[in-house]
């Protein structure tokens, strides 16, 4: 089920972050909670909850830009991954774009594979890689999709 942020959904939302940077490699989700809050309080944030349990399980957040939305961080729970759950969200992200005549940008860790392979599906286009972006030396790939009706 996936809904708009609302205040109270956010001591899940920073528990679903604390969960994800435990787990996930810290080249692919580096966000402090402090940073990660200032986020969520300029951007939309859309949420998906387990029908059965209510759980939080994942989460974008997007800015909406002139021509485009930008997402700026998203993340899926590491107990609900290859489920479905982010493609979901991504695709009603598009649905809404296209509605609105926009674009939807990203970039990405360019060793996140699982990543890549998921905005290729989704008809993400690559861009091009910003070379030695993360700490760690490795490029950002900026992607870009644009609906095609």
């Amino acid at each position: 089920m996936i809904q708009e942020f609302r205040p109270e959904d956010l001591p899940d939302l920073l528990k679903l972050r604390s969960l994800i940077a435990e787990k996930v490699d810290s080249a692919f989700f580096n966000w402090p909670e402090d940073l990660f809050k200032q986020e969520i309080q300029q951007s939309q944030v859309w949420l998906s909850r387990s029908c059965k349990t209510g759980e939080l399980e994942a989460f974008v957040v997007f800015r909406e830009e002139w021509d485009r939305f930008e997402i700026m961080v998203l993340g899926t729970s590491p107990f609900s991954q290859k489920t479905g759950l982010m493609s979901e969200i991504l695709l009603k992200l598009q649905g809404f774009a296209a509605q609105q005549g926009k674009l939807i940008g990203l970039e990405v860790h360019e060793k996140n594979e699982a990543a890549r392979r998921l905005y290729l599906k989704l008809g993400f286009k690559f861009l091009h890689n910003r070379k030695s972006y993360y700490k760690d030396g490795a490029g950002a790939e900026l992607y870009l999709w644009k609906s095609q009706t």
